[in-house]
């Protein structure tokens, strides 16, 4: 009976150790399973920001400022000359109304310095286009006021009363037109309407001064 129950204690030691090793080898792989196959929460702090050079800032940068012009270039009314002798003055754009494109000046815009022109001496008035209607209208500088300006080119003048202008001329059109004007010696202010066969028109400013 003694070799028996030998046996079997043996027997049992043995299967109580193979238990013992099978259970803690099971809670080992049940605890190494989620670090093999699970992935760290992903932070908002180590999200990668946009700096400065990269795509998204340089399209966000491209949205805000564009470096193109948008729509057409507006196109104004070429331009018009007086001369008197060998001086000559580019006339100032004042209102006009050119490929549907209209500015209003509010005013009569005049170059700041006026050339001389002696007394009975022709002027010329030269223009870049063909005029299908002109208008020349002239007042004393004196009879008016400045209502912006001067400036180192130009300024905007007002006459107290149109009416009162000392010369009204509607010569025939065309692009190089002579006007001999009798004025007295002083400074005037010369306003010209010139429309054009395109259907635009514009106003220039000239300033002058009749000299004996």
């Amino acid at each position: 009976m003694r070799f028996p129950w030998q046996c079997v204690l043996a027997v049992g030691a043995l299967m109580a150790g193979l238990l013992l090793v099978a259970a803690c080898g099971g809670g080992g792989e049940e605890e190494a399973a989620p670090t093999a196959t699970s992935s760290p929460v992903p932070s908002l702090t180590a999200r990668p920001t946009a700096t400065a050079g990269t795509s998204e800032t340089a399209t966000a940068g491209t949205t805000v400022t564009p470096t193109s012009r948008v729509g057409p270039e507006r196109e104004v009314p070429p331009s018009a000359v007086l001369r008197a002798g060998d001086v000559r003055q580019t006339g100032a754009l004042g209102t006009f109304t050119w490929n549907g494109f209209h500015s209003d000046a509010f005013a009569i815009v005049v170059p700041t310095e006026p050339i001389a022109v002696a007394s009975g001496e022709p002027l010329v008035l030269q223009f870049a286009f063909d005029p299908t209607e002109l208008r020349i209208a002239a007042w004393r500088a004196d009879q008016g006021e400045v209502v912006w300006g001067p400036s180192d080119v130009a300024f905007s003048w007002r006459p107290a009363r149109f009416e009162e202008s000392v010369l009204e001329e509607t010569p025939p059109p065309g692009r190089t037109i002579e006007l001999r004007p009798d004025l007295p010696p002083g400074t005037y202010i010369v306003n010209v309407y010139a429309r054009a066969a395109a259907g635009g028109d514009a106003y220039y400013g000239f300033h002058i001064e009749i000299v004996p």
